[in-house]
């Protein structure tokens, strides 16, 4: 099951032409935006990226914290300022089982869910179960 913490950390986020998507976490008080790395690694930080927001794509200061070492196509981006609520979503594997229910959200080929203010005026990923 997806929940609202879930919801309201994923994003659709886009670096040059190129978008996808994201998401945040929270460590230590401090927030992060985690995306792939082959979204951004090229990228010039000293531009704004943009998020969709109430049906605008509105530009954002991201601040790179790291990419991780190939093979691994993953980034993590400091934002200027709180992206989602904190609500808390623990990163970890604890707790998952074998032959447990995947989910992948996200934004393929730009497609989204729109639900007006459901979800403070970003679209909603679309949810693939596995």
């Amino acid at each position: 099951m997806i929940t609202t913490n879930v919801y309201f950390r994923v994003f659709h986020l886009k670096a040059g032409g190129k978008s996808g998507t994201c998401f945040s976490l929270d460590v230590n008080g401090k927030q992060y935006i985690v995306c792939a790395k082959h979204q951004v690694e090229y990228w010039d930080f000293s531009n704004c990226m943009e998020i969709f927001h109430e049906e605008l794509w509105k530009e954002v200061k991201f601040d790179l914290v790291g990419h991780c070492e190939d093979p691994i196509d993953i980034s993590v981006l400091a934002p200027s300022f709180q992206i989602s609520p904190p609500y808390i979503l623990e990163g970890s594997h604890k707790g998952l089982i074998n032959g447990q229910d995947v989910y992948f959200l996200g934004f393929p080929y730009g497609l989204s869910g729109e639900m007006g203010k459901i979800n403070r005026g970003f679209p909603l990923p679309l949810i693939k179960k596995l």
